[in-house]
């Protein structure tokens, strides 16, 4: 929504709450040779096709937003980087950004490189671009869009940090729709490696920090012990974010969908239990989905002895505000010179990533792929490329499914 909509919205008899739709794109900082990894060169040569007669579509932050980028998008069809009036190599066909499609005014223009990337493999195919950070509403119908205007394969690099781990939320429905429409849809698979941490909830007696009343969240695993506090070491200068917190409810960002039955809150607390971050959202009422997030930045000004030394340790603190036990609560965590009790480690691929239609790709550098490398028969997977095992556990009603859903992703490796 634009914010000058909020208040009119406010007033809707259908609304059940809202939320800000934070979002991030999921690409990796590496050097592409990915027309040579994938050998997309010597299959033009070989078999004589081009991507003549494909329009391959993308979904990112922007198209031709970003004044301080290298170049503009007309710099790139001068150079031959894009189609469009002007191309030297005869690739006229410009880019068909959709209406209201690249609206985003701080975006860094990662929808350009993609279709420059797109462009390098199949020059011949036509080019689509809508953006996926318009929220929920506006990535979902920009999927459609770009399938209603012609496009034949779609593909994007974003994440919606709310998106539901355990149910298809309204991007992965929309993917579904379009490959049963005969659309092929691409997303990254995420760079979050095995970075979370998922258990039972167990539920310690304990109060938490943020209300006496809350039951904090044990994270110990022994019958003989409890442990409230989980440790978050934070280098000064470094930062730690919980991505996304989530626990076995429904959500009811899924149109027609049921709501959590439980509200858990998070908090990061230094060495002597003041809170310095947080996530709050009251769950059940106003705020109908299983999620909580925050970021912290350790800046140097906490000091909780009193010592003169800026604290690096911290822990973290998940608590039960109401409701049922959950059976499971799982977070995704983020940063930089960080390290969490334990290193835990899970799946990370969520969202429409995890849709059973769609592809999710995961990623290797171009020099650990055949082309480049005699050693290996196969692309490697990077380090920080997410991994999948999240089980789908609700359907679109929000009802629990009789047994978990397993789905094998990612489903490609791509350099």
């Amino acid at each position: 929504l634009p914010i000058s909509a909020i208040k009119e919205v406010a007033s809707l008899p259908s609304l059940q709450g809202m939320m800000p739709s934070y979002a991030r794109t999921q690409v990796g900082s590496v050097d592409s040779e990915a027309d040579s990894a994938h050998r997309a060169s010597q299959t033009r040569r070989t078999f004589g096709v081009d991507g003549s007669g494909q329009k391959i579509c993308a979904l990112s932050d922007s198209y031709d937003q970003d004044e301080s980028a290298a170049t503009s998008a007309a710099d790139d069809i001068q150079s031959g980087d894009l189609p469009g009036e002007g191309n030297p190599e005869g690739n006229t066909t410009p880019v068909d950004v959709l209406p209201n499609g690249d609206n985003i005014s701080d975006g860094t223009d990662e929808g350009r490189a993609m279709l420059q990337l797109i462009h390098d493999i199949a020059p011949g195919a036509e080019l689509g671009f809508h953006t996926a950070f318009g929220g929920f509403g506006g990535f979902a119908s920009g999927v459609r869009e770009l399938a209603d205007a012609g496009c034949t394969v779609i593909v994007d690099d974003v994440i919606l940090l709310a998106e539901p781990f355990y149910q298809d939320g309204p991007i992965a429905n929309a993917a579904t729709d379009v490959v049963n429409d005969g659309v092929p849809y691409f997303s990254s698979a995420g760079n979050n490696g095995q970075n979370s941490y998922e258990a039972p909830f167990r539920g310690s007696g304990e109060p938490g920090v943020l209300s006496d009343t809350s039951e904090a969240h044990d994270f110990s695993e022994s019958e003989s012990s409890t442990d409230t506090r989980q440790e978050i070491t934070i280098s000064v200068g470094g930062s730690f974010q919980i991505f996304s917190l989530q626990w076995t409810d429904p959500s009811m960002l899924v149109d027609g969908s049921t709501g959590p039955d439980t509200d858990i809150d998070v908090a990061l607390v230094d060495k002597a239990d003041n809170v310095v971050a947080e996530s709050v959202n009251d769950n059940i009422n106003s705020f109908p989905t299983p999620f909580e997030s925050f970021e912290f930045e350790n800046n140097g000004s906490i000091d909780a002895d009193n010592d003169g030394a800026a604290d690096s340790t911290f822990a973290l603190v998940i608590e039960k505000a109401g409701g049922p036990d959950p059976e499971e609560v799982k977070y995704i965590y983020t940063g930089s010179n960080f390290e969490v009790e334990g290193t835990p480690n899970g799946p990370t691929v969520f969202g429409h990533a995890m849709a059973a239609e769609a592809e999710a790709i995961a990623a290797a550098a171009f020099f650990n792929t055949a082309p480049f490398n005699e050693n290996v028969e196969s692309a490697v997977l990077e380090s920080f490329s997410s991994r999948g095992g999240i089980e789908v556990r609700f359907d679109e009603n929000g009802d629990e499914l009789p047994s978990p859903e397993s789905r094998q992703k990612p489903d490609i490796v791509g350099a």
